[in-house]
């Protein structure tokens, strides 16, 4: 698919592809058409083809500044204990109290998941991660949300504290940048999918991954960081 093609005339071409298979007696599954259509659209694409292919939860923040058709979009059925970076949230959240450095309890807002179920923010504090290169540094002012589904990181918190995300030529690498100071790095696992190099800190002990020995998720870029060489 080429910039500036008409999307309805590749999905109709597609389909003809697969007619045209079918007569030769090519049997192709749903959800494999699905994924081979996906798969072959432009970059420009990336937050559909994200949300159809991890079956995203939508969750919407009461007190943010989100207007009505803000949303965000979290993956439900894979990477329970990962960080993702995302642009779409307001601020950090995590449903892993024992990951808090201390806890400070209180309301302090709610947000809407997609089955319209209320979820109140519980309380906020900090956690500690230490990175790729064994450097601990501490995220503040996460938010602890019990029936969230994902460990979030707010793109937008940590631009407004100067952390800027610049990826590789090739996008297999992010690095989190504040200055000439490189904080983080993550690599990529799907589109625009970036998971860190480096470990949740929990009681002075670094957490068990749940995939390799890498550790986390960042969908884009950090918060509230500081350094604890």
């Amino acid at each position: 698919m080429q910039e500036g093609s008409d999307l309805a005339q590749r999905v109709n071409v597609f389909n003809q592809i697969i007619t045209n298979l079918a007569r030769l007696d090519v049997s192709i599954e749903d959800e494999d058409r699905a994924i081979i259509l996906l798969c072959s659209l432009l970059f420009s694409y990336e937050h559909l083809v994200t949300t159809l292919t991890y079956g995203k939860e939508m969750i919407k923040n009461d007190n943010s500044n989100y207007s009505d058709g803000d949303m965000l979009f979290v993956s439900t059925n894979q990477y329970v204990d990962a960080w993702i970076l995302d642009s779409g949230c307001s601020y950090h959240m995590t449903p892993n109290r024992e990951w808090f450095t201390s806890y400070r309890s209180g309301n302090s807002g709610s947000i809407y998941l997609g089955d319209d179920r209320c979820c109140n923010i519980a309380g906020i504090s900090e956690v500690r991660i230490k990175m790729y290169e064994r450097t601990v540094r501490t995220l503040y002012d996460v938010r602890y949300i019990l029936d969230l589904k994902k460990n979030l990181i707010s793109m937008g918190s940590l631009h407004k504290n100067g952390f800027i995300p610049k990826a590789d030529e090739d996008r297999e690498i992010i690095r989190i940048v504040k200055g000439a100071l490189t904080v983080m790095k993550g690599k990529i696992i799907a589109r625009s999918i970036y998971k860190l190099l480096g470990n949740t800190v929990v009681d002075g002990v670094q957490s068990v991954d749940s995939c390799d020995d890498n550790t986390k998720l960042w969908h884009m870029c950090l918060g509230h960081l500081n350094e604890r060489g």
